[in-house]
């Protein structure tokens, strides 16, 4: 978000608030360095210098991006931030009550993409990919799994082999009366 609470009234710096108790309390994290003044930018009919343009996260780090033309150069800016992981200590891990089905990584991807699933009780698991019509592209997963986190992963082919085309697919995680579903994008 933008605030000038710090800096003069005509310009604002980039800031990310981050809770980890469900919104009873924030931290706020400084992420841009310099402070700049939110302009209209020309022929481009929306947008404004210094919005933001994305967040994404990988590995306890959240990368937030956002463009800026205030040197009247347009660039686009990053800032990782390193979130450290929240847990409980101990030497169990906490698991869901039932399977969780994770984003994919990389999303869009070329050729491969990987899926983070969590399972809670012992059973059997399955995992299949669809395309947007519902037809069945492959099958990741099915046999009993432990408890656990587990990676899995697919490389853009078909049940027989052959490379699926570009486009929107549905990967679906099914466990007992469980089913999990998430988009991906295939891009050749």
């Amino acid at each position: 978000f933008y605030d000038d609470r710090n800096t003069s009234s005509d310009s604002a710096g980039v800031y990310l608030a981050r809770s980890i108790d469900g919104g009873d309390s924030w931290t706020e994290i400084a992420v841009s360095d310099h402070h700049f003044k939110p302009q209209p930018i020309g022929g481009l009919g929306q947008g404004y210098q210094g919005d933001n343009i994305g967040l994404t996260s990988t590995n306890n780090t959240l990368w937030p991006v956002w463009m800026d033309n205030s040197s009247g150069i347009y660039q686009i800016w990053t800032a990782p931030v390193e979130i450290p992981p929240v847990g409980i200590a101990g030497d169990h891990p906490v698991l869901p009550e039932g399977p969780a089905l994770l984003a994919n990584y990389p999303n869009p991807f070329n050729p491969g993409t990987e899926f983070g699933i969590r399972i809670a009780e012992f059973g059997m698991v399955n995992m299949e990919v669809y395309d947007m019509a519902g037809r069945k592209v492959a099958t990741l997963l099915n046999r009993n799994l432990a408890p656990g986190e587990y990676q899995v992963r697919w490389d853009g082919v078909d049940a027989h082999g052959q490379p699926a085309a570009s486009g929107v697919y549905i990967y679906r995680l099914r466990q007992g009366n469980t089913a999990l579903t998430r988009k991906m994008v295939l891009m050749r």
